[in-house]
């Protein structure tokens, strides 16, 4: 047979071009979980009533038929955000399993512009939003891509194992496919804030790489005042975070936020100590698509707010590139909405900044104007420091931490009432009689000045707004670093969306259109979701001290067996920890 000449293929239909046989065929655990997932999510129902899909078109590909496909593309590891991939999968289903989804007429050759037009149809009705009204039960409901991205990505997730958790948020890139084209304006970061470095009281800046110049044609100027420098449309620049390995570099793209579950703070004394409650799998909770260079405040807190609403969220960890934030973005309005939060504050922000009555606003927490003049600002422990050195650093900030005004009560108006320390038994002097007696065992004497009549003026009363950067433990003490270290979680989120799991860079996907990625993006998210689900269950039934398993009951010795005294089934994933 003769060979094609070069480039012939070009003129056949695209499903003629394109292999779109399936290397394998969903395992039965895989179909049942995909079939669950779409269930438990409840996008069809809304979905279908807005496409309002004639019989046929349904029986040809229906809504729930699309969805369960790119959930099972989404369960593979290092897959990519593709149409074929969803043909592929489509075409390995047996007619039984077709016939399941409403497919009856599915067809392999026509598949392809099929679940093109389907998937733009789609992301067009999100994109727009709209109000869905169930017909039985006449609940109104807000649909739109976000709504999709929650629903889908929660699906995998039994809500009574993530009740209450803390929620540790971080950002990472994610490059457009977008091709440059040749022109001489230097790309630049034009974004609405720049970003900290996260340990930027660790690193030595002397070291730092300079950002790479790189030139390209700008193709437009974006409705938010932004260049454009690639066919989409919503890619803007931002720069990756510098690491150990990598200089800051420049990119065009849009950046992902995640919130992943850590485990809520039990109980602390704010200083010397920290208990955390029950272990959480790590699952995304939350998420957050938007172009690079986007306030990243912005990005986060309305989807933060909404876990609280749903109870998924008690408590926000952020780093310098989400504390730096104004506070009516971000910390006021995790105060309003009654969660609590573990950031690390940033050089700048640490130190005296403003008072409350005659209290002193030092790291964000209110402290004694008696403090000694030397422990107003404090050094953090510097990079690669010894054991000695950082435990001497933090030995300091848990001794001023002995001088802080504590909440006395909150009103309902939303303002708190603070005591000074020498009241509450912390603290005292001689220059204070009373507070000889009333000081506690291990209250710190504190040297005051000759012209000091009294160790405050009363109770202090403070909105919120004001101590905006309170935390739930005190900023540099034993009992932060212990809170703070539950941050680490989400870089591991990071990096398995970086190639452990899945790589959502340049290769991820071919899709420009935001709405479209917003949507596959939430099947690799369930996907990551549902293997992190099941590999925490299975620790769980080893015994894992970090998930630990159901504590059997021990039948006393000639008593029947009850009910409650025989296993559990192992695929049970709704039992209480």
């Amino acid at each position: 047979m003769a060979t094609p000449a070069r480039g012939a293929n070009r003129t056949l239909p695209r499903q003629q071009r394109i292999d779109l046989q399936a290397s394998r065929a969903p395992t039965n655990r895989e179909w049942r979980d995909a079939v669950a997932d779409i269930s438990a999510s409840g996008v069809v129902g809304p979905i279908e009533r807005r496409l309002n899909l004639q019989h046929r078109t349904s029986r040809r590909l229906s809504v729930t038929g699309l969805a369960v496909a790119m959930s099972l593309v989404g369960y593979g590891a290092n897959h990519r955000a593709l149409i074929v991939q969803i043909v592929r999968l489509l075409n390995s289903l047996t007619p039984r399993r077709l016939n399941d989804l409403a497919m009856s007429e599915w067809s392999d050759a026509a598949g392809y512009d099929l679940v093109q037009r389907r998937l733009t149809q789609l992301a067009d009705a999100l994109d727009d939003g709209w109000t869905d009204v169930d017909p039985e039960t006449g609940e109104i409901l807000d649909c739109d891509i976000d709504w999709y991205g929650r629903s889908v990505q929660r699906s995998t997730i039994p809500a009574d194992l993530i009740a209450g958790a803390a929620l540790a948020v971080d950002g990472t890139d994610m490059e457009s496919c977008g091709q440059f084209h040749s022109g001489d304006t230097e790309i630049a970061y034009d974004g609405e804030a720049e970003y900290p470095n996260d340990n930027e009281d660790e690193t030595d800046t002397s070291k730092k790489a300079s950002v790479k110049t790189r030139r390209a044609k700008v193709l437009g100027i974006g409705p938010d005042g932004r260049k454009i420098y690639t066919r989409d449309t919503d890619a803007r620049a931002g720069h990756r975070t510098a690491t150990n390995t990598r200089p800051t570099k420049l990119y065009i793209g849009r950046e992902l936020h995640l919130g992943v579950a850590v485990a809520a703070i039990d109980h602390t004394d704010r200083v010397s100590y920290t208990n955390l409650g029950r272990p959480v799998p790590q699952v995304v909770v939350t998420s957050s698509l938007v172009p690079a260079g986007t306030h990243r405040a912005k990005a986060v807190t309305d989807g933060l707010i909404e876990a609280q609403q749903s109870n998924l969220c008690s408590e926000v960890l952020a780093d310098g590139g989400y504390s730096l934030s104004k506070p009516e973005y971000f910390h006021q309005r995790l105060h309003r909405a009654g969660i609590d939060q573990t950031i690390r504050i940033l050089t700048h922000q640490r130190g005296p900044h403003g008072s409350i009555g005659d209290a002193v606003l030092i790291d964000g927490q209110p402290f004694s104007g008696h403090l000694p003049t030397g422990e107003y600002e404090l050094d953090m422990p510097a990079r690669n420091a010894d054991n000695a050195s950082k435990q001497a650093c933090v030995d300091r900030f848990n001794t001023r931490a002995k001088l802080r005004y504590t909440v006395h009560s909150n009103k309902a108006d939303g303002t708190v009432r603070y005591k000074c320390p020498f009241c509450a038994g912390r603290a005292y002097s001689a220059k204070f009689p009373k507070t000889m007696k009333s000081r506690n065992n291990n209250a710190r004497l504190v040297p005051t000045g000759k012209n000091a009549k009294n160790c405050c003026n009363g109770i202090v009363t403070a909105d919120t707004d004001a101590t905006f950067l309170d935390q739930k433990t005190i900023f540099g003490t034993t009992a932060w670093w212990k809170a703070w270290g539950r941050r680490n979680i989400v870089e591991s989120a990071n990096a398995a969306f970086h190639g452990e799991y899945v790589d959502i860079g340049r290769n991820y996907t071919r899709f420009l259109k935001t709405a479209k990625i917003k949507m596959f993006l939430a099947h690799t998210i369930a996907g990551y979701n549902r293997r992190t689900i099941n590999q925490w269950l299975r620790l769980r039934e080893l015994g894992d001290p970090q998930a630990p398993a159901k504590v059997e009951r021990k039948a006393r010795k000639g008593r029947r067996r009850r009910h409650e005294d025989l296993p559990t089934a192992k695929t049970d994933t709704n039992t209480d920890p």
